[in-house]
């Protein structure tokens, strides 16, 4: 009984996790660069460190769409937290 009540307690502190913004940053550290994917494919950006870009979904809904982009990205240096948003930087620019 006890587990059971310990799971249950588990399952709602899990639910009542905030879902985790792709861009919000409080800092630099909070961002990384990371493949979130388009429907060319691999596309790089700055984005939350616990944010896990669903590639599979993104893949599903090109081809659902029949959609298709320009491909090419830029090249990032680095990740800058501006106004609490990971922003993607090339030579001290946002690309």
């Amino acid at each position: 009984m006890k587990a059971l009540i310990l799971i249950t307690i588990l399952i709602l502190l899990t639910a009542c996790q905030p879902a985790i913004k792709p861009y919000y940053c409080e800092k630099d550290a909070d961002c990384e660069i990371k493949d979130v994917h388009n429907c060319c494919g691999y596309y790089p950006r700055c984005v939350n460190v616990d944010f896990e870009p669903d590639i599979e979904a993104v893949k599903l809904e090109c081809e659902e769409q029949g959609s298709f982009g320009i491909c090419g990205y830029p090249e990032i240096t680095h990740c800058e937290c501006i106004d609490n948003q990971c922003k993607s930087m090339q030579d001290g620019q946002v690309v």
